[in-house]
């Protein structure tokens, strides 16, 4: 069994807060051979991806159906692809696809370079379209040199 501790009082500066927890089965991952617990909530990892959310959504003036979209988030609307982002991308990926994530490393990587909204994949997103940009960029050029 997996325990989830989680705060029951309200923050106040230089007190303890009070935990509980509840218990929750650990699962498989999908290697078959690795152990983890059932739930991302409650853990470190979902802790870091709340507060990595906090400055993208912040500087977001992203479309309300766009919020979500990390692509989004990456573009002109959003905090660009900054550090801030490069992190949030990260946690996201990893409390969206727990299972995964805590697979043998070979299964880990099959299902990164598988995954749409995994940060290697949406690194390859911004790679692209920078290529664009800049054959765009080279055939404007060209035309101006004629």
């Amino acid at each position: 069994m997996c325990a989830l501790h989680f705060n029951v009082t309200d923050y106040q500066e230089g007190r303890n807060a009070e935990t509980k927890s509840v218990e929750t089965t650990c699962k498989c991952a999908m290697d078959g051979d690795n152990g983890f617990c059932g739930s991302v909530l409650g853990t470190k990892i979902y802790g870091q991806f709340t507060q990595s959310m906090v400055p993208v959504l912040k500087h977001s003036k992203c479309h309300t159906l766009d919020r979500d979209d990390m692509r989004a988030q990456r573009d002109v609307c959003g905090v660009g692809h900054v550090d801030e982002w490069t992190r949030a991308v990260e946690l996201q990926y990893k409390v969206n696809h727990w299972p995964y994530i805590n697979a043998k490393v070979d299964t880990a990587q099959c299902f990164s370079r598988t995954l749409r909204d995994s940060p290697e994949n949406l690194a390859k997103d911004a790679a692209h379209a920078q290529k664009i940009l800049l054959s765009l960029l080279s055939l404007f050029l060209v035309i101006l040199h004629v």
